[in-house]
């Protein structure tokens, strides 16, 4: 199954990224290791998806304690 991110998701991806590297060198990449292993156990961010018959669409990467749910509107009805 194909794998696609939502033009936002994948700019909000991009953005931790850098965020966490501008933290600690590496960082970033730490977490980018953790998002595509979907397992972000020490990064407090949720990955919402959508699945549909050919693909699974994310919808965020969004941090777990910052603007909830902003991101439904992303989502098919």
């Amino acid at each position: 199954m194909r794998l696609e991110l939502h033009p936002e998701a994948q700019a909000e991806l991009r953005s931790a990224a850098l965020w966490y590297d501008e933290r600690r060198p590496g960082l970033g990449d730490e977490f980018m290791g953790e998002v595509s292993a979907a397992t972000i156990q020490q990064f407090p961010y949720v990955i919402a998806f959508e699945k549909h018959e050919r693909h699974v669409l994310v919808l965020t990467v969004a941090h777990a304690k910052r603007r909830p749910l902003y991101w439904l509107t992303r989502a098919e009805p």
